[in-house]
This record gives structure tokens, C-alpha cells and sequence, in this order.
């Protein structure tokens, strides 16, 4: 009878064992299972599912470093902050790995705030950062953080204490004495000195460091430092340009005679080289130099390499900018613009009208055909010269064409917006505004100035109401989500409300002073109104604002406005006279 207890008690205690082990092994497969349905929900773009899939994997087994890795990859792939808590779980559960530290840093302060990040990793340094190895890497990390805060004294402190742990490493001395010519006075600067002139011996580095070093000398205003180190990198740059272009640099600042005979001399040996003589050029074009440039290019003895790329585009754009347009008109047929075609067609209208203001309407069908089949790293390079060269118009073109190849290329919708508000083409500016709304719908930014053009052109009204609600109760401290509102309520017939919403946020952004003349005109308070717009600036408003806070559809331009309010304080009283008549008129 024992014996046939015992062995049922010895059966159900294997079937439990294996019952255990069947559902642990099930366990064990679910959790890989579920992130994989996780992965593929994020490839199908399903990411609540993907996130709600995530955590019931994790909630499997909260200790397993492979499911949280998994995990995070895929949150940041769509940029979810809850992915903070799994590179903090990832960290906790491996003390001694570095990286996993640093990524949970860096999560911290893309998600949350750099004063985080650092507050974060102040408390672990507290706490002896865990089983963490305190090298110099660990150091040079916590230098990174303290900068992104500006926490100067501890980046010093953490770099100092990383060159001290690892001597050896000339990266780390270059990064502590690049803080400290930027932050210590003057009279500290002495080993910095030293550190830097050491550094200069270093091939891979002696760039950085003449760049600091230089720097360094400006802000003390040694110019005789500045003469010795220009000796010094010059007798390095028979082999290295970028040295001899750091000597020019110092000469430039302090002795401009020996400059000269540099530069000429500089000239004369790379003149075999055309892309030594570009790096030359390029410097010359970013110091303002055009016209040594265009004298180096139109020299009787220039060589002919002074008309193809890589020289051609910087010769014309020197010409450009020292405003030699028969120049550049004379030298354009002759240039061979080959692989530089867009920049060749960009210049064209203005080799044949020799005229800026002119060459904004010039057509130029052979720079759009080219605009429409360029790719897009093509079309950038060609803005960065448009922009260089101040041609707005075309600007807009190339802008246009990265937007059409690339429609969520944020950057990119941001300076065409901003080149068309400095021109206060309004419409325009609200028709790409929707655009971008379409691709970027969560963006409360683009949403706010969506909904304050469309309330001030009267396009959309009913849709920008409810935008300019929505950002407001999100977040009712910011001064533009709430102008925006103040002038939704204006629209609303409820000046008063939009007054009382802007009242104690002075002084008031020019967009409220906008609405707050708006509202005080509504109400048929002149005295408050003139008084609000003898303070608005004409360069910032746009006319149609001006439509509204004047009342009248003869408003007064802009910059007629501008001139007048310059000169002398008695031309302003008539102005105000001119402004309250126009006001009691529309009043009438």
C-alpha cells in the first residue's frame, strides 16, 4: 500500500515537472514570437500594434537583455520616448556594459532633455556608476553632457580628469584645450598655449589645433603670437595646404602686406593644381576676397584650367559678388561648365541683363529642365550657391524640386517658407504651409502658422479656428500658439476675449501687438489702437495685416511707412493724423 502511495505521489509529481516545463518552454517561444509579429507590424507601419505587442513581450520576461534590445530597436525606428525604459532596463540588467550606459543617456536626452540626460548621469556617478569601469571614456562622456547644458566648470573637470586617466590620447588634450581657450581668462591661458603649439606637431590633428590656437590669439589679441604661428604652419604646409591656408589666415588678421606676398606665392605653386587652386579660391571667396579671385582668373598668363570646374564656379561667383558683371558676362561664353551644367544655367539671365533686379524674371527654361531631372544632393549643392549668391527667385525654384523629389524633407519646406515670408508673399507662403500641413499633419509648428495666415487672409477660417483652439489647449504658455488664439477670437467678433487673453504678456510679440490693434479697432478704441500702431515695426507686418489693423482696404504700404517713421519726429504726428482719420472714417 506505501509503496503504491509513494509511487503515485512520485506520477504526479513528473507530471507537474513536465507540466512546468511544457508551459515554460511555451512561455519561452511566446516571447520571440511576439516580436516578431511586432517586427512585422512595424514593417506594415502598425505601430500601436507594434507598441502594444512590444510590452506584452517584455511583460513576458522583464529580465531578458535580448527582448529589450529587440524592443528598443524597434520604438526608436518610429521615434516612441517609452523607449527610455527599455535602454534603462538594458543597462540595469548588464552593470558593465558601457555602450548600453551611453545609449541610455542618449535616449534620455533625445526624449526627454539634456539636463536630464546630465541629472541622470550626475546621480549614477553618485552612486559610483555601478560596476561601470571609470576610464577616460566614461569621463570624456560626461564632458559631452555637461557642454550640451553648458556646465562649463564640470566639462573641464571631467576632461582633464579624462586626459589625466589616459595621457597618451591627443584627442582628449586637443578637446581640453579647444573648453579652455573658449572659457578661461586670460591669465590662465599659458598651458593651453603650450598644449596647443605641442599639439600643432601632431599630423592628424595639427589642423584642429591651429584652428584653436589661432582663435586663441585673436581673443588675446597677440599679434605677435599670431606672426609666429603663421611662421610655424607655413614651414609645415610645403606638404600640407590646410597649413599654409591656417597661415594665411593669422597674416590676414595681423599683417596684411605679408599676406599679400603669401597669397602670391601660394598662388604661383599650386597654379599646375586645379584642385589645390579651388581650396585657394574657396578660401579667398569665404574672406570676402573677390577681387583677387577675379584678378588671379583674368590674368593675361591664367591658365586654362581657370575656366573649367572645379575653379569656373567659384571665379564666376567671385565676379558675382565684387559686382563685375561685364566681367562675368565677357567670361561665361568661354568657361566650360561641364559637370557643373545646373550652376551654368543658374548664372545665365545674368549674363545677359547684367542686372540683379532683372534677372529675377528673365526666363530660363534650360535651368528648370535641368532643375526637374537633377538629383536631389545636385539640387542642395546648387541651393548652397543661390543662397551664397543672394538669388532669392531661383532659391525658390530648387527649393520647389527637392520638396517634389523628397516630400518629408522638413528643412526643406522651412526655407521656402522662409524666403517667401521675407518677401511677404503671403498666399504663396499659406499654399506651401497646406502642403507641408499634409505631410506633417501632427506638427503643431507648421499647424500654428498655418492657422494664423489663414486667419489673416480670410482662407480657411473655420479650420484654422479649430487649430489655433487645439495647440492653445496644449499648451497655453506659449506666446505663439497663444497670439494665434487672440486673433481667432478676433475673427470670432469676441475682441474683448482676445484682449483679456493677451493681457499681462507684455511686451507682446508683434503678432499680438497685430491682434491686440485688431481687437481695440473692433471695439472702436482709436486712442489704444494708434497707440499700438506706432509701435508695430513695418519690416516685420505683412499687408494684409496691415488691411486689418487700419480698417481700410487703402492701407498704407509697408515701406512707405518705413520711410516716413525715419525721418524726422514731427513727419510722425502727421502720420498719426493720417492713421486716425483712416480709422474714424472706417468707423463712420
Amino acid at each position: 500500500m506505501v509503496i503504491r502511495v509513494v509511487a503515485i505521489i512520485i506520477f504526479l509529481l513528473g507530471l507537474a515537472v513536465g507540466g512546468y516545463v511544457i508551459w515554460q518552454d511555451r512561455q519561452d517561444q511566446k516571447q520571440p514570437r511576439l516580436l516578431e509579429r511586432a517586427q512585422q507590424a512595424y514593417q506594415e507601419g502598425e505601430n500601436d500594434l507594434m507598441v502594444m505587442l512590444i510590452e506584452e513581450a517584455v511583460a513576458l520576461d522583464s529580465d531578458n537583455v535580448e527582448a529589450h534590445i529587440a524592443a528598443a530597436k524597434l520604438l526608436e525606428a518610429v521615434g516612441d520616448p517609452r523607449v527610455v525604459m527599455n535602454y534603462g532596463s538594458i543597462a540595469f540588467l548588464s552593470p558593465e556594459d558601457y555602450q548600453a550606459f551611453m545609449d541610455w543617456m542618449l535616449a534620455v536626452e533625445k526624449y526627454e532633455s539634456p539636463r536630464s540626460a546630465y541629472n541622470a548621469y550626475l546621480n549614477y556617478e553618485q552612486q559610483g556608476f555601478g560596476k561601470l569601469e571609470q576610464g577616460a571614456t566614461l569621463a570624456r562622456f560626461g564632458a559631452t553632457l555637461a557642454l550640451k547644458v553648458e556646465d562649463f566648470p564640470a566639462a573641464l573637470a571631467y576632461l582633464r580628469r579624462a586626459v589625466e586617466l589616459e595621457p597618451e590620447n591627443q584627442r582628449y588634450a586637443l578637446d581640453l584645450a579647444e573648453l579652455e581657450a573658449e572659457v578661461l581668462p586670460v591669465a590662465e591661458l599659458a598651458p593651453t598655449v603650450t598644449r596647443l603649439q605641442e599639439l600643432i606637431e601632431d599630423e592628424q590633428l595639427r589642423s584642429e589645433a591651429a584652428i584653436a590656437l589661432l582663435g586663441l590669439y585673436e581673443r588675446t589679441g597677440n599679434e605677435s603670437g599670431l606672426r609666429e604661428t603663421a611662421v610655424q604652419l607655413w614651414k609645415y604646409g610645403e606638404y600640407d595646404l590646410s597649413s599654409r591656408l591656417h597661415a594665411l589666415d593669422a597674416l590676414y588678421e595681423v599683417d596684411r602686406e605679408a599676406y599679400a606676398a603669401k597669397l602670391a606665392l601660394l598662388l604661383e605653386e599650386q597654379e599646375r593644381r586645379p584642385v589645390a587652386l579651388a581650396r585657394i579660391l574657396s578660401w579667398l571667396n569665404e574672406h570676402g576676397e573677390y577681387d583677387a579671385v577675379v584678378a588671379a582668373a583674368t590674368a593675361p598668363d591664367a591658365r586654362l584650367h581657370f575656366k573649367r570646374p572645379p575653379l569656373s564656379p567659384l571665379v564666376a561667383e567671385a565676379m558675382v559678388h565684387a559686382n563685375e558683371l561685364n566681367a562675368l558676362a565677357e567670361y561665361y561664353p568661354q568657361a566650360d561648365w561641364t559637370g557643373e551644367e545646373g550652376f551654368g544655367f543658374l548664372l545665365y539671365p545674368l549674363t545677359e541683363t547684367r542686372n540683379r533686379e532683372r534677372q529675377a524674371t528673365f526666363p530660363n527654361p534650360r535651368l528648370n529642365r535641368w532643375l526637374r531631372s537633377a538629383r536631389p544632393d545636385d539640387l542642395r549643392e546648387l541651393l548652397e550657391a543661390a543662397r551664397r549668391m543672394d538669388f532669392v527667385q531661383e532659391q525658390e525654384w530648387i527649393l520647389e524640386n527637392i520638396i517634389e523629389r523628397e516630400p518629408w524633407e522638413r528643412e526643406a519646406y522651412d526655407e521656402l517658407i522662409a524666403l517667401l515670408s521675407a518677401k511677404k508673399a503671403s498666399v504663396a507662403e499659406y499654399k506651401v504651409l497646406a502642403r507641408a500641413r499634409q505631410n506633417f499633419p501632427r506638427d503643431r509648428e507648421l499647424a500654428n502658422e498655418y492657422a494664423y495666415l489663414s486667419l489673416v487672409l480670410d482662407m480657411g477660417r473655420l479650420e484654422a479656428v479649430e487649430i489655433s483652439e487645439d495647440n492653445f489647449n496644449h499648451d497655453p504658455d506659449n506666446r505663439d500658439y497663444r497670439d494665434t488664439q487672440a486673433m481667432a477670437l478676433c475673427m470670432l467678433r469676441r475682441p474683448a476675449k482676445a484682449i483679456d487673453l493677451l493681457y499681462g504678456y507684455e511686451p507682446l510679440s508683434p503678432r499680438g501687438m497685430v491682434t491686440k490693434a485688431l481687437a481695440h479697432r473692433m471695439l472702436a478704441e482709436s486712442e489704444a489702437q494708434k497707440e499700438l500702431i506706432m509701435q508695430l515695426d513695418p519690416e516685420v507686418m505683412l499687408p494684409e495685416e496691415w488691411k486689418l489693423v487700419l480698417g481700410s482696404q487703402q492701407y498704407v504700404p509697408t515701406m512707405a511707412i518705413e520711410r516716413k517713421l525715419a525721418k524726422p519726429a514731427e513727419n510722425k504726428a502727421r502720420i498719426q493724423d493720417r492713421m486716425q482719420r483712416s480709422t474714424e472714417e472706417t468707423d463712420k
